[in-house]
């Protein structure tokens, strides 16, 4: 989906790929706030971390640490953890590959840049 000012989008902040052990991605949720070529500006408004961990099943968006350990495990966490360097209201300009519009839910965002980020990790595995 494509991303035009006012839309809702998630925007990708960090991504590190590490195979069965768990990937994992920080990212926010916020509104297009301009655009320009292939760089859009977002107004920051939530920020979460999510691990993806290609050995477990199901899904549960309650516990954060994931217990008992999940596949897609997520949560909403303050700007200041995990060294973050943004705060909330922000504008930040991002690439438009790190912008999803949140039409597509969160599930499928994290499954698409985990695609595309990290494809050597997931040979034919349908996340």
């Amino acid at each position: 989906c494509p991303a035009e000012i006012n839309d809702r989008v998630f925007a990708l902040e960090l991504c590190e790929c590490s195979g069965i052990s768990g990937d994992w991605l920080l990212f926010y949720e916020g509104t297009v706030t301009a655009r320009e070529n292939k760089r859009i500006s977002v107004r920051l408004e939530k920020r979460f971390g999510y691990r993806h961990r290609p050995d477990m099943e199901g899904i549960d968006d309650s516990n954060w640490w994931c217990i008992p350990r999940k596949k897609h495990c997520w949560s909403q966490v303050k700007f200041s953890d995990w060294a973050g360097k943004y705060m909330p209201g922000q504008v930040i300009v991002f690439q438009e590959s790190d912008i999803l519009n949140t039409k597509i839910g969160q599930v499928n965002a994290l499954s698409h840049w985990l695609r595309q980020k990290c494809r050597q990790n997931y040979p034919g595995e349908s996340l």
